[in-house]
């Protein structure tokens, strides 16, 4: 994938947001924006496909069985989010500074 140039507002705010670190943009654009609604919408989807299995294989559904279960899906949203939201910040800081040294280079 070939990265667009930024024009010279881009420029400015990406200087000032890089000036900050990289691990301060991982961890605020990155784990922090991104996982939570990640997080909801892995517990979403988690529910969605009980409902559908309930119905496909004609048993009850219960949305929280015990609070186990609670802990796991709570435990499993946020250590998922954490993951995609770590690894989305270092895709988008990558894409950022490579599209900030190109328009140097220009």
């Amino acid at each position: 994938m070939k990265n667009k140039h930024m024009n010279k507002k881009q420029k400015e705010e990406w200087a000032k947001v890089r000036a900050k670190g990289r691990k301060r943009y991982i961890l605020v654009n990155g784990i922090l924006i991104m996982a939570g609604p990640f997080a909801i919408l892995m517990f979403v989807s988690t529910q969605f496909i009980g409902l559908l299995r309930a119905y496909w294989f004609n048993t009850p559904y219960v949305l929280i069985d015990s609070t186990q279960d609670v802990l796991i899906e709570v435990i499993g949203g946020v250590s998922s989010g954490v993951i995609f939201g770590w690894l989305m910040g270092i895709m988008n800081w990558s894409a950022k500074e490579s599209a900030y040294r190109q328009s140097e280079d220009d």
